[in-house]
């Protein structure tokens, strides 16, 4: 977690609809059936390479389970060497993934949004280059179809 590129990702699986990661991960599934575990693990590589660390509790939100997460989270930070167990994952399907084209348009709407709100909020002389730029080719366009129409 130095890196600043690093995430942490908080994620839900199911041990009905993913059995074989749930039993690769959870040393005694039986112990779990039913009930929920926390499992702090890290992709080493794009194989699917994996260090991870079941913990020892069955998680039911109490205070002391999250004292005992971020505690582990802690150790996490500073000592990578804390995930002591190691497997190789097949590949799984992210049932929650977006499609390519939904991914494509949240971008689109991201990137409209942030030059939107760039224009509000920023200083208008510093965007009187790039409106002049923009209606000055809308102009040169118009202008040309305008000229070849009559």
């Amino acid at each position: 977690l130095a890196n600043t590129k690093d995430t942490v990702r908080f994620v839900h699986i199911f041990q009905d609809q993913q059995r074989e990661f749930s039993t690769a991960l959870l040393s005694d599934p039986e112990k779990y059936q039913g009930k929920s575990a926390v499992v702090i693990l890290e992709r080493r590589n794009s194989i699917g390479r994996v260090v991870y660390k079941t913990m020892a509790d069955i998680w039911s939100g109490s205070e002391q389970n999250k004292f005992v997460l971020l505690d582990y989270l802690d150790q996490l930070r500073r000592d990578p060497n804390v995930l002591s167990s190691e497997i190789v994952l097949q590949d799984l399907n992210d049932e929650l993934a977006p499609v390519f084209f939904l991914r494509w348009i949240y971008t689109a709407i991201d990137y409209w949004s942030d030059c939107w709100d760039s224009l509000l909020h920023n200083n208008w002389r510093e965007m009187m280059p790039l409106l002049s730029l923009i209606f000055s080719a809308l102009f040169i366009l118009f202008g040309t179809v305008i000229v070849q129409a009559f």
